[in-house]
Order: C-alpha cells, then structure tokens, then sequence
C-alpha cells in the first residue's frame, strides 16, 4: 500500500479526498483524535520549517513529526499535542509498545538494536495547490545528494521511555520532541525500522525534505497513524 501511495505522488499528492467515508473519530486530547474500531488516531499539526526558502534549498531532516519548541528546524510537522497523549491514543486503539532502536559498541564497531513494538503506517492529509491530498509521510522525503526516493517505510510503536531528572520522572519523547522519527536518537515514540545515526561524524545526513510536495511553512497538516492489524503483512 506504501509503495502504491507513492507511486500516485507524481502529481503531488495521492488524489485523497477529505471528507469521503471518513471514519468516525473522537477527540480525547486537544488536537488528537481516536477511531479504536478502525485502529485510527489523528493528530492536528502544520508545517514546521520552511522547505521553499530559496536561500536554503536543502532541509535536512531527522525527525518527521515533533511537539512544539523542540526540532521544528530538523522535522516535516510539529504539533502542539505532548507526546505522551499521543503515546495514550495509541494504547486506546488497541498497540502495544515496544522499545526504541539504539546503538552498541562492540570492538569499536557501533551496531544497531532495531526498534520494536506493533507496526503501525503514517501518513500525512493535507491541502496542496486547492486539493485535499493525503500521502505516506516517506513521500514528503528524498534521498541525496542524488535526491532519490527513499521508497517505502516501515515503523513500529516503540513507546519512547523514561528518565529521572532532579527526582521526576519524564517521558523522553516530550522532552526531545521525537514524535515520529527517521534518525535513531533511541528516544522515539514511532520509530522506522529502518536506522540512521544522528551523528554526522558517523554517517553522513543525506535525508532532506522534498518541497515540491510540501505545502507552505505553517500550514495545516493532519498527522494520521493507522495501526496495521494483521502483522503478517509486509
């Protein structure tokens, strides 16, 4: 499904029309929103960066979805929910989490821990040039220097964690605003199973944002996670 969502972005979007046998969604926080029968949560969000500035033609990205004040200059939405609400809809519609992906030494050789947890799809529904379009998040992604799609995504609930700080525990994706991630900081509420080091001196950034399917800075995103209920699936 993944790879059909953009394979129809040629045009800028999939063709998705709001409004259309849309499932029926209750808010449970302020801008998040749940369909449990259809294993659905959105989430209200915007732009975060602006990817059209003529003067800074390439936007990296290490983050695809954040929460306000953290990593807007690195990430595709940001969104005003605290991670840990949309980390509750998750539960509500039925996930579990699993744990973030990290890195290991061994021998002065860094190996990756996938992350785990129940596999869940992220897309993106927005307005682009007076249409309503939705498009997997990966679409809004290219590859460079050669600018090459980064094809289809995978990702898992991974839940994030916690940390002590000065005797309170917090919930380490609303501190570092990881929401949705690409890098693997080890922080993520979502994680893509697929890994890349945050650190340049270890791999080189070569993730950036497309902008010719990106709408204005600012404008309005809704950030759609679908569970994937039968986990045989691709």
């Amino acid at each position: 499904m993944l790879a059909l969502g953009l394979a129809l972005l040629v045009a800028g979007c999939t063709g998705h029309q709001a409004g259309r046998n849309e499932p029926a969604l209750r808010e449970v926080f302020k801008g998040v929103r749940v369909d449990p029968a259809r294993g659905l949560i959105e989430i209200d969000g915007r732009v975060a960066t602006d990817v059209h500035d003529q003067d800074t033609p390439d936007v990296y990205l290490e983050v695809i979805v954040c929460t306000r004040d953290t990593r807007e200059h690195e990430s595709l939405v940001v969104i005003d929910a605290a991670a840990a609400q949309v980390h509750a809809a998750l539960l509500l519609i039925g996930l579990e989490p699993g744990h973030p992906g990290g890195w290991k030494d061994e021998g002065g050789r860094l190996v990756p821990i996938k992350p785990q947890g129940d596999p869940v799809r992220v897309t993106l529904a927005y307005t682009l040039d007076g249409k309503a379009c939705e498009s997997p998040c990966e679409a809004w992604i290219t590859v460079g220097p050669g600018r090459q799609d980064p094809g289809p995504l995978e990702f898992v609930f991974a839940g994030s964690g916690f940390r002590v700080y000065d005797g309170v525990e917090r919930y380490l994706a609303d501190l570092e605003g990881t929401v949705v991630g690409l890098t693997t900081f080890g922080t993520e509420l979502i994680a893509p199973t697929s890994m890349h080091h945050p650190d340049s001196r270890v791999e080189t950034p070569t993730l950036m944002a497309r902008s010719d399917v990106i709408p204005a800075f600012g404008e309005p995103v809704t950030v759609r996670i679908h569970a994937i209920r039968d986990k045989s699936a691709p």
